[in-house]
């Protein structure tokens, strides 16, 4: 959720975060694309990056090494209790790859941008064009006054350009 990132893309240990400001890093390692055209790009995230990182540093260290595992295993390994444990947290959710859209819609609510929705979607979630991202408006958030108070306060968003 704080990052946006895939399950496999977290839990695999070839992916690689590198802080690039408070609230963001420049990620590197996108799963779904070609062998030669991933590229890095920086992602908002909705922690601070030294959070982030050190809690992706602990989830890596009781996993073991799997590095040798390819992305369908890793998936295949976390996939039922990644979900049993976002139902947890999110009962409605259904699946941990929601936890992307909820993302997304964060996003546009916490940073101060100009972007339209699914262009912000696009950038945030590395996809190629803009019609990629149009499964990601699914998630909706409750108005209420937390959702209020976060309106805009971690400051402006920054992207690669």
């Amino acid at each position: 959720l704080c990052s946006g990132r895939r399950m496999v893309e977290l839990l695999n240990q070839k992916s690689v975060f590198t802080p690039n400001g408070e609230r963001s890093v420049v990620f590197d390692g996108q799963c779904k694309k070609p062998i030669g055209e991933a590229r890095r790009y920086t992602i908002p995230l909705l922690v601070k990056a030294e959070t982030f990182l050190s809690a992706l540093a602990v989830l890596r260290a009781k996993q073991g090494d799997v590095t040798s595992l390819n992305n369908q295993q890793i998936h295949n390994r976390y996939t039922k209790r990644m979900t049993e444990g976002v139902k947890t947290i999110f009962p409605s959710a259904g699946h941990f790859h929601l936890l992307r859209s909820i993302y997304a819609k964060l996003v546009d609510h916490c940073y101060l941008h100009s972007f339209a929705y699914n262009l912000l979607a696009c950038r945030i979630l590395g996809h190629e064009a803009e019609h990629e991202s149009l499964s990601y408006v699914s998630a909706k958030l409750e108005d209420g006054a937390t959702l209020d108070a976060l309106r805009n306060t971690f400051g402006p968003l920054i992207l690669d350009d």
